[in-house]
């Protein structure tokens, strides 16, 4: 029988093939580092198939993500972006995903997602901090994939919520209205802060008025030790003196941007927090540096 001894004494060789390796489909996920915090999650892939009516978008995220899921009460509901919002959402909770079923066909091309979370308290394991993004047929085949695609390290020392924005609504014709972005520093922080980088939506390029300026303003807490703005069309930077200890607060900083005539189709604000390597170069703060 086979296992036995005398079927081992029997064999006179073996090999082992090599499987094979698959070939992920493009994929991204980015997100603020900050431990613990309620935040938006960007999920980006590229598709190389056919999407139909009953086929899912299936994304499972690391077991150290919290309230991984369609929608809080906190942040509000995923955004499905360049899917378009004609499409059914359901999520688990072991392990944390999302399950996507789109009502209408999406060819192969990019697209972009966010769905809402808690980071975790501390970095996992660089082998479980990994997302997973399967698109299948209705009989659970998967036709594409991105496995282990990297989630974020968790950085300790610095606490800051960016919460949903809001902007005043453009009526008679307006030409700019302003967009408030809410910035939370949630604890007392134990590192520095140089920089916030805010970023509008591209494709189309969604424009701040460089004219208007940058302004903040203080909720509660301490005022922002703030050293200058700048605000081009594309970007906007506030500079913070790195030597001031920040502490608990929310601060509003407030922009202005040109009325878009189309709906930008990667409609996301991004905002980056820069840290010592402004120091040494005044230009590295910027998405991904």
């Amino acid at each position: 029988a086979y296992g036995s001894p005398s079927a081992a004494s029997a064999v006179v060789g073996w090999t082992r093939p090599r499987g094979f390796d698959p070939d992920s489909m493009p994929g991204r996920v980015t997100y603020g580092s900050v431990a613990g915090v309620m935040l938006d999650i960007g999920i980006w892939f590229q598709s190389r198939v056919n999407l139909t009516v009953g086929d899912e978008i299936y994304i499972v995220a690391p077991r150290a993500l919290e309230d991984f899921r369609c929608g809080s009460k906190e942040r509000g509901l995923m955004h499905p972006l360049t899917l378009g919002y004609d499409l059914a959402c359901s999520f688990d909770e072991e392990p944390p995903a999302v399950r996507l079923r789109p009502n209408r066909t999406l060819p192969p091309g990019y697209y972009v997602l966010t769905v809402p979370a808690i980071t975790a308290d501390s970095s996992p394991p660089a082998e479980e901090n990994v997302f997973d993004i399967y698109l299948r047929d209705p009989d659970g085949v998967n036709m594409d994939v991105a496995l282990r695609v990297p989630g974020e390290q968790v950085m300790q020392g610095l606490r800051i919520s960016i919460w949903p924005l809001s902007w005043v609504q453009a009526i008679n014709f307006a030409r700019t209205v302003q967009v408030t972005v809410p910035f939370e520093v949630l604890n007392d922080a134990d590192i520095a802060l140089l920089g916030v980088l805010v970023v509008p939506p591209a494709d189309p390029r969604l424009r701040l008025e460089a004219s208007a300026g940058m302004s903040v303003d203080t909720a509660f807490g301490e005022p922002l030790p703030v050293e200058g703005m700048e605000v081009e069309e594309g970007q906007a930077l506030m500079r913070i003196d790195g030597s001031v200890k920040l502490l608990r607060g929310l601060h509003l900083i407030r922009l202005t941007i040109v009325v878009p005539t189309n709906e930008s189709r990667f409609n996301l604000w991004q905002v980056a927090l820069c840290g010592e390597r402004m120091a040494e170069n005044a230009t590295a703060c910027s998405l991904g540096g």
